[in-house]
């Protein structure tokens, strides 16, 4: 019999691994976009070539340890969830290379809201994890918000692109 964090620290591992898979061959998005925040080429390099490791370790984490991966989870959550808070203070259009080096979309909002709903949902698997049987509503809760991001994935290669394309070519600035 599966424990409850089970499927939910599976499913946030497919995550982790998905977004990694991005980042592992080409960390050149990742660093132009934490240099674009501001920090320092040093600081964005290292941050290029270390977040697809970190990610792919909670991945890992939380297949193995669930502990430690919703741990792991939970801080990455909270640093996109202060990446988009940034990215929104700071005023500027900053390519987001999250799930995608060809992403069109800018960092703002949205990294917020995923990055509530990834360390949310860690939280869960973690107080899953240390006591077994969690309140059935949080349990819900942490399932609405992986469906949400799940759902922002599928957005991304759907309708999104789709939608793009329709404004970008009956926009005047960008005559066909």
């Amino acid at each position: 019999m599966m424990n409850a964090e089970g499927p939910l620290s599976v499913s946030v591992a497919a995550l982790f691994l998905y977004s990694a898979s991005f980042k592992i061959l080409d960390t050149q998005p990742v660093s132009d976009m934490i240099r674009s925040l501001g920090a320092s080429d040093t600081i964005a390099r290292v941050t290029g070539r270390g977040l697809p490791g970190y990610e792919l370790a909670t991945a890992l984490a939380l297949l193995a340890d669930v502990r430690v991966g919703a741990v792991l989870s939970v801080l990455a959550g909270a640093a996109m969830i202060l990446v988009g808070m940034v990215a929104i203070t700071s005023g500027r259009s900053i390519k987001c290379a999250c799930f995608s080096s060809s992403s069109i979309r800018t960092l703002g909002v949205r990294q917020v809201a995923l990055g509530f709903a990834i360390a949310g949902t860690s939280l869960v698997i973690l107080a899953a994890a240390v006591a077994p049987k969690p309140d059935s509503v949080l349990l819900r809760i942490a399932i609405a918000s992986l469906a949400v991001v799940g759902l922002h994935i599928v957005a991304g290669f759907a309708g999104y692109r789709k939608l793009v394309r329709y404004r970008v070519a009956a926009s005047p600035e960008f005559p066909a």
